[in-house]
């Protein structure tokens, strides 16, 4: 296997010139998609890079910018596949989480011993689906630009909650 992998970056539509500022030299495409979760539609963008040494793809700058994302790598050498997500809280914190895809499933050696226990069996299905969830893109826009404020030192602007 090779030390090199493709990696998709997916953003929110409205950060697609950020990216492309950073990355248009190395990116082999992107692709503009809809995506819909729970009744909800979100206009992202995705850039695909090939032959990125170890899945490696610097973000941080964009992180710092208050852009929220999430990268994809294919395996490679010993590594699986798996995402990177970077997103924003409602109180504007940056928070982080790598799952690779290893991680969705479940040893054997764990659910044998609950195959006459349903309740059990299931409780430990939800609890590990529940651990991997990561949020959509809802309010990502918003949420970052409140931890931009706080970065500066600004005051952030109140919490409007969604009536629906």
């Amino acid at each position: 296997m090779s030390s090199c992998t493709d990696v998709t970056l997916t953003v929110l539509r409205e950060h697609t010139a950020d990216v492309l500022k950073r990355f248009d030299n190395i990116a082999e495409r992107w692709d503009d998609l809809d995506t819909s979760r729970y009744g909800r539609t979100f206009l992202i963008s995705c850039f695909t890079f090939m032959n990125i040494p170890r899945g490696m793809l610097d973000v941080s700058d964009l992180a710092a910018q208050g852009i929220a994302l999430r990268l994809r790598w294919e395996s490679f050498d010993e590594f699986s596949a798996g995402t990177y997500h970077l997103w924003f809280t409602e109180m504007g914190q940056l928070v982080s989480r790598e799952i690779s895809d290893d991680d969705y499933a479940i040893p054997l050696s764990e659910l044998l011993p609950l195959v006459g226990d349903h309740q059990a069996l299931e409780s430990l299905i939800l609890s590990r689906d529940a651990a991997l969830q990561v949020p959509d893109w809802e309010h990502q826009e918003a949420y970052g630009r409140r931890y931009l404020m706080m970065r500066n030192g600004q005051s952030p602007d109140p919490i409007v909650r969604d009536a629906s």
